[in-house]
């Protein structure tokens, strides 16, 4: 949220924006662990379930750090299961 408040300036509607931002990265990654776990369909269940979910929906109207960090543990699951117990070697790279 730093680097998007220098290049925008200070307030609140810098944090909204970067939260609106990460709305459809965490809702593809989260789509794609559920069919990582299960098939297509489930895909389009968990992003029709979780994007009306109140948790999800209320860290995105507040500018917390929360939001950024659900994203970045949805993105670090899907690695993990995209690394194939590190076998993987962009996905291994991807999680450092």
């Amino acid at each position: 949220m730093v680097p998007l408040s220098y290049i925008f300036g200070p307030g609140t509607a810098v944090g909204l924006a970067l939260n609106l931002t990460l709305l459809p990265i965490f809702l593809l990654c989260t789509g794609a662990i559920a069919k990582a776990f299960f098939d297509s369909r489930a895909r389009l269940l968990a992003i029709v379930f979780l994007a009306p979910m109140p948790l999800i929906v209320s860290l995105l109207h507040q500018v917390l750090q929360d939001f950024l960090l659900v994203t970045l543990t949805a993105a670090a699951v899907l690695l993990l299961l995209k690394s194939n117990r590190f076998q993987g070697r962009k996905a291994s790279f991807g999680l450092g």
